[in-house]
């Protein structure tokens, strides 16, 4: 049943922008949708959110602006009642443009564009999960088809970083469509005060002060390889002592099982901490000595910029759009996936050397500040949008 949050809205002349996006969670492309919100021009824009499934309370929602929300209540994978109901919200708002974001919604929002012949569509695309563990065979294939047959019916495809956008046209998506965007990021904690929390975070866990931490972020599924930094931990443990490894995040129950018998298979389980999904991520990351991502599929994680905004020396697989977030050797190390002998020997250096681990941290932290800070990339955002509303004949509101 559609259920309006907040509905509280005066007309203005502000560029109308409709969201649709299939729940507001806790996922990595969640986080950037409630960050450019709280980041737009208020004054500029009069923002609408429709979620496709239901809002999900465990993603803490908040927007300082608090647009309205709305859930359509999706049942099934097409469902025609929350299709209409979405129709319904694009007539009564009469939006300049649409923006999706994410598979299913982007499916949704391009039949709208078809039926209703506007208004302008935005498709944000954020995964290179297509040829990974995560999607069955069958389901990759659905998935890889429906999105190029209906990536036409989209004014722009927008990507957050040029890995991601190769890999989409390499298998048949237009080219001339896509613009990239990286994620932006506004830190809340940093210097002391970022300190003072990671000691809370290690008191917490039971993890003494003077213990050094290598943690990772991020759901718990099979295109994260966590296999591969337990095995790294292992290797770590013959040379280095008082090391704690931390693995926060939540997702796939059966895999955490897998996970918790090789750390005992390995003899490691006493050295390695589940602390599952938490809302203070950044305070775990403070507590955090290296961070590492061992994913075999990543388009821009949020997880190694939150780590290098903190000053924290990354060692990461060089996979998607990674490179183009870490430098190697200056703000962190990039490895091949899968090795974990190489990303054990990166992490020994960083914990030998605290001249290159300071420096990493200290050049990193400055790539986020110069490159990806709320400043920089939102703008981008608000342009885009002013250059569809411009667009003759195709960027009109529905009336």
């Amino acid at each position: 049943m559609e259920r309006a949050v907040n509905s509280d809205r005066t007309p203005t002349d502000r560029i109308r922008v409709l969201y649709l996006i299939p729940n507001l969670g806790t996922g990595g492309a969640q986080r950037q949708f409630q960050t450019l919100l709280n980041g737009l021009d208020p004054t500029r824009f009069d923002a609408k959110v429709v979620v496709l499934d239901q809002i999900d309370g465990s993603g803490c929602w908040s927007s300082k602006i608090y647009p309205d929300i709305v859930e359509l209540g999706r049942r099934k994978a097409l469902d025609f009642a929350a299709f209409r109901r979405l129709v319904y919200q694009i007539l009564s708002f009469r939006p300049h443009l649409l923006h999706s974001w994410l598979f299913i919604a982007n499916q949704y929002a391009r039949l709208a564009r078809v039926l209703l012949g506007g208004p302008v569509l935005v498709t944000s695309e954020r995964g290179m999960d297509l040829n990974t563990l995560y999607w069955g065979p069958a389901t990759r294939l659905l998935k890889r088809g429906l999105m190029v047959l209906s990536s036409p019916f989209s004014d722009v495809i927008l990507v957050n970083s040029n890995a991601l956008k190769c890999h989409l046209v390499k298998i048949g998506m237009p080219e001339r469509k896509f613009r990239v965007i990286y994620n932006a990021l506004g830190i809340g904690i940093t210097g002391k005060g970022g300190s003072c929390q990671g000691k809370a975070v290690k008191h917490e866990l039971c993890i003494r002060p003077e213990t050094r931490v290598i943690g990772i972020v991020g759901r718990l599924d099979r295109d994260k390889d966590l296999e591969t930094f337990l095995r790294a931990a292992k290797l770590l443990s013959t040379e280095v002592t008082d090391l704690v490894f931390l693995i926060v995040g939540s997702g796939d129950l059966r895999y955490l099982v897998e996970l918790k018998e090789l750390a005992t298979a390995l003899g490691i389980s006493d050295m390695v901490r589940f602390a599952g999904h938490r809302e203070d991520v950044l305070s775990a990351i403070a507590g955090m000595d290296v961070v590492v991502l061992c994913s075999i599929s990543e388009s821009f994680p949020n997880a190694l910029m939150e780590a290098m905004a903190l000053s924290k020396p990354v060692v990461s697989t060089r996979v998607g759009g990674v490179s183009e977030l870490v430098e190697e050797g200056v703000s962190g190390f990039l490895v091949p996936p899968k090795r974990p002998d190489i990303l054990a020997d990166r992490i020994g250096t960083l914990l030998s050397n605290s001249e290159i681990s300071e420096g990493m941290g200290r050049a990193g932290r400055d790539s986020i500040r110069s490159r990806f800070s709320l400043d920089r990339i939102i703008p981008q955002f608000e342009e885009l949008y002013v250059d569809m509303k411009k667009r003759s004949g195709i960027a009109r509101a529905i009336t």
